[in-house]
């Protein structure tokens, strides 16, 4: 998904009328298993889902198939916005990967 596409859907799916915490599952799939390239370590987002629920967001995160799933959460629209940059970012980024993701696969 490109930036475009996640914050038109953090857009139409925020919850304005929600004044906690706000999350977004991000779902990964390396570029291989894509079929894009042959690079197993270039990864792509290939969903995203919103919730306003903690509980539903980590019970939606413990369930996805694939460990390089990520959840982020923020307290606004822009935040979250941003921490869904920050996240595609990080799973570009061979050091962030090296030490946060590669371990636990």
């Amino acid at each position: 998904m490109t930036e475009k596409k996640i914050n038109d859907y953090i857009d139409d799916n925020f919850d304005e009328k929600h004044n906690g915490k706000h999350f977004l599952l991000m779902l990964f799939e390396t570029e291989i298993d894509l079929g894009i390239s042959n690079n197993p370590n270039k990864w792509e987002c290939t969903c995203v889902r919103y919730f306003n629920n903690g509980t539903q967001a980590l019970d939606a995160y413990a369930n996805t198939p694939n460990p390089a799933s990520q959840l982020i959460d923020a307290k606004t629209k822009e935040g979250l916005k941003l921490s869904a940059l920050e996240t595609i970012q990080d799973m570009k980024d061979e050091k962030w990967l090296d030490e946060n993701l590669y371990p636990f696969l």
